[in-house]
């Protein structure tokens, strides 16, 4: 991939971005500031950390139309970038998302990973929580610095609790900021790329606070069908791209399926009577049992290209959170004929302080007796 770097303001136009970069700085210090002496303590410390790499993955991005004028671009970074602004403006036309400026920018001088740290108790699915401003508790902590990660992997270990660490492809600021490309998106396949984009930009357009499954199986869900219609309007429902897509869904409903499974089991052991030594030990046999069987699973080897060992509660934890009950959102979209304008105002109609999954239900379960009345 070839890096192209921000050049030096000798002209108008980066005299102007330099300008607009330091407004930015001047509208987001405050309040990364402000947010931080609202935590408190080491709360204070990590969001002054977080808040200073988002400062500079926001400061130093450029229009994606700037980066393309560049002859030094690669060919493969000039197709992701036309791809992201085409899948940005069907996600405003076609699926009616909050685009705003989100993702119309990229740094290509980003260097930076992000990671996610989730936990849960060894004998429970119960996962640590943490608490944020604005976004509410959420079981994950994100983290620029992989050292920072790995120390709390460590810390939390030392508690008992099982841990996960992993990448992550992208993030939402849900419109806070505007969100933009890094480096290693465009690593990502066509598809996993397209996916991403609507994901993210679903949680900048829909999000409860407190109620992380039912966001994230959101944006999986709106992701999903609202990458399978891009490719469809784009290339033709017997495409080979399409086809490609289509067997990937389904590679990934086997896997879904699979790991549901191994979650129930375990689920059903941690809630027995049996005592915990007994449980630890059938625990690493499910475990065991269960790598041998999914080695054997019909798909794509990409989808097997798991660390066993990762394998823990936090693994299911953050699995299911990401597919949490995806068929009350299919039942919604059909009950709003394939209209995802009409999808998102349904949406905003149901009551919140309550399960959000059951709330959902109740409120079509009302619709569909009113409309056969």
């Amino acid at each position: 991939m070839t890096i192209v770097h921000m050049p030096d303001a000798k002209n108008k136009e980066d005299a102007k971005y330099r300008i607009f970069r330091d407004n930015v700085l001047m509208k987001i210090l405050p309040g990364i500031f402000l947010l931080g002496f609202l935590l408190a303590g080491c709360s204070f410390y990590y969001v002054a950390k977080q808040g200073v790499y988002q400062l500079k993955l926001l400061a130093n991005a450029e229009p994606i139309e700037k980066a393309l004028r560049s002859p030094e671009i690669a060919k493969n970074v000039r197709h992701k970038l036309m791809l992201i602004s085409e899948v940005r403006d069907y996600c405003r036309d076609k699926l009616h998302l909050k685009v705003n400026s989100n993702y119309k920018d990229v740094n290509l001088s980003w260097n930076h990973i992000l990671y996610n740290v989730s936990a849960s108790e060894p004998l429970a699915f119960k996962p640590y929580i943490w608490w944020f401003p604005i976004i509410g508790n959420v079981p994950y902590k994100g983290f620029f610095d992989e050292k920072d990660a790995d120390a709390q992997v460590l810390k939390l270990e030392s508690e008992g609790f099982e841990t996960l660490k992993r990448r992550v492809g992208g993030y939402s600021t849900l419109g806070y900021f505007s969100d933009p490309v890094w480096p290693t998106m465009l690593e990502m396949s066509d598809e996993s790329l397209t996916e991403l984009i609507i994901h993210e930009l679903t949680h900048a357009t829909y999000y409860i606070p407190y109620e992380t499954p039912f966001n994230e199986t959101l944006a999986n869900f709106v992701g999903k069908t609202g990458a399978h219609r891009f490719f469809v309007d784009k290339f033709g429902e017997n495409s080979e791209e399409v086809k490609n897509l289509d067997r990937s869904s389904q590679d990934e409903k086997s896997e879904n399926d699979f790991f549901f499974s191994l979650y129930q089991e375990l689920d059903n052991l941690y809630n027995s009577a049996r005592s915990d030594q007994e449980k630890l030990s059938l625990k690493a046999q499910i475990l065991s049992n269960a790598k041998k069987h999914f080695l054997q699973l019909p798909i794509n080897p990409h989808f097997k290209n798991i660390e066993w060992s990762r394998v823990n509660n936090a693994f299911l934890l953050a699995f299911k959170t990401y597919n949490q009950d995806e068929s009350v959102f299919v039942d919604l979209l059909k009950h709003v004929h394939g209209d995802f304008e009409a999808f998102f105002t349904e949406l905003g109609s149901i009551s919140q302080g309550q399960d959000p999954f059951l709330a959902l239900r109740q409120y079509l379960k009302e619709k569909s007796h009113s409309n056969s009345g």
